[in-house]
């Protein structure tokens, strides 16, 4: 039973045909604490589509969500997580929890200037509703890449775009004065190993880890131009 005193939560888990167990289970341990939560799922969405269309769907539910929190099939986040987004919400807009890549690096991106924050990982991002009504469309592209190295953007491979959608939305929402901030932490960011085999490993899928961060990437910018 809903709780009408609490905030509706949108849950946008923007799988592309594959969604982890362990982060169903995860989202049905915090729904059983917490019903007022609504999860929206897509099945064979290009990125960024797949997060375009699960906001949209969201945001025009008649039962009005209060916050949309991206959490992506293959993550795994922290106890007590949505208690401590909660209370980041009583001063910023959007709150994230880090996570690691293959390579041992942060999604949580800073500035080496000020230490604020640049841009985020969308794997486990929490974002009040408001930021989307005021934040032009699309929230998220991939049309344009940003490069690190020489800290500018250049035109994508249409046919062959991935990634870059959460530098731009996060970008985007800094250029239109929204706050955000880290929640401390680490989820843990799966990997699909290898299939099941039949007669080899009776079916069981092998899942692992992309690796904890090692190493927090900073760059010399105090805004990416957007």
């Amino acid at each position: 039973m809903e709780n009408n005193t609490q905030p509706r939560i949108g849950i946008i888990l923007p799988s592309r045909g594959l969604i982890f167990a362990e982060t169903e289970e995860y989202i049905e341990k915090i729904r059983n604490n917490y019903p007022n939560i609504k999860v929206y799922r897509s099945h064979n969405l290009t990125l960024p589509t797949c997060f375009n269309t699960l906001v949209e769907e969201a945001l025009a539910d008649p039962k009005k969500v209060d916050y949309i929190w991206h959490l992506e099939e293959d993550v795994v986040g922290i106890d007590n997580l949505l208690d401590k987004f909660f209370e980041a919400m009583k001063e910023y807009d959007i709150a994230a929890l880090d996570y690691g890549f293959n390579s041992g690096s942060n999604t949580i991106v800073r500035s080496a200037i000020n230490n604020e924050i640049l841009f985020c990982g969308t794997g486990c991002t929490f974002i009040k509703r408001e930021v989307f009504e005021k934040l032009p469309k699309p929230w998220f592209k991939s049309d344009k890449g940003f490069n690190i190295s020489t800290l500018s953007w250049w035109d994508t491979n249409p046919h062959n775009v991935y990634g870059m959608h959460d530098i731009y939305f996060f970008s985007l929402a800094k250029k239109y004065g929204f706050k955000i901030t880290q929640i401390e932490g680490e989820a843990r960011h799966l990997q699909l190993l290898a299939l099941g085999q039949k007669e080899i490993n009776n079916g069981v899928h092998s899942i692992g880890e992309k690796g904890r961060i090692e190493r927090k990437l900073t760059l010399a910018l105090k805004e990416i131009p957007i």
